[in-house]
């Protein structure tokens, strides 16, 4: 399968009824909205689409709508925001597996102050790590100048005391304005690579992409798209579901595919789809009309 670039959902529309939009890298880039998009969910919406915000944001759905809220991102113009803090406050409430039931009720949160809202509606406390029966992740304490290389020594400690970790946000870096900051993801892998055990919640697992499904009134696969930047977590889960896939090149590979001007290199572009090892279907460089 070859991808096919567009230069805007106007040119796809028709063939698709679900819209799962990736919110940071395609939406907005952490500070501010990406220039194209409130047109294009003004569009959606006048077609009767249904548009679903499909995040890894560590924080649950309603923290963040309120946080897009300063990006000019109004309820009334998607139908539900679901984030990978809804996905982990969940499965820690249910602990309906094996894995989460052994997971005990103390654990230790390494993460900024602004996941806080991770800890709503857990069945469970934050304590100092001495105490802790299992790590939850939701990023590094400091992103604007820490990396999951900096906690490599307490990662090799909690690894030592055979501490489970719970990761809130699969993601491994993200935008945030021109920057890009670590995520939980990274911080996940280094455990993995040191030898500890990990469960991870969000996009690309297909619990994300069933539990939209089950907000999308009945849509079907084939007529259902994944919009997102991040080759590991948005194609790929999309692709892993079955549905279509549009990769927005500007997020998080933006320095990798823009020429002189600030546009898409098409050569460039086609060449970080070739190394990628995914085949998205639509290729665009942000999300318009």
């Amino acid at each position: 399968m070859t991808t096919k670039f567009i230069a805007g959902l106007s040119e796809i529309v028709g063939d698709y009824d679900l819209f799962l939009l990736d919110l940071w890298g395609v939406v907005h880039n952490g500070m501010t909205l990406y220039p194209k998009v409130a047109d294009c969910l003004h569009e959606l919406l006048h077609m009767n689409k249904r548009v679903v915000l499909l995040s890894n944001a560590p924080r649950p759905g309603h923290a963040v709508s309120e946080e897009i809220l300063k990006y000019g991102v109004m309820p009334d113009l998607y139908s539900e925001i679901i984030t990978s803090g809804d996905l982990t406050q969940a499965a820690l409430r249910r602990r309906d597996d094996n894995w989460h039931a052994r997971l005990g009720r103390y654990y230790f949160h390494l993460g900024p102050a602004r996941s806080k809202s991770l800890l709503e509606g857990i069945d469970g406390e934050a304590v100092a790590i001495d105490e802790a029966e299992y790590l939850l992740v939701s990023g590094v304490f400091d992103d604007e100048t820490e990396q999951a290389e900096d906690y490599r020594g307490f990662l090799q400690e909690c690894v030592a005391r055979d501490l489970p970790l719970v990761c809130a946000n699969p993601d491994k870096i993200v935008m945030k304005g021109e920057n890009i900051i670590p995520c939980a993801g990274a911080v996940a892998d280094l455990y993995e690579e040191l030898g500890g055990k990990v469960a991870r919640h969000g996009k690309p697992y297909p619990d994300a992409y069933e539990t939209a499904l089950r907000h999308a009134d009945g849509i079907a696969l084939d007529r259902s798209i994944m919009v997102g930047d991040t080759f590991h977590t948005d194609i790929a889960g999309g692709r892993g579901v079955g549905m279509s896939t549009l990769w927005i090149a500007g997020g998080v590979h933006m320095e990798e595919v823009r020429n002189n001007d600030g546009q898409m290199d098409l050569k460039k572009a086609s060449e970080v789809i070739a190394n990628s090892g995914e085949r998205p279907t639509f290729a665009s460089f942000s999300l318009a009309w």
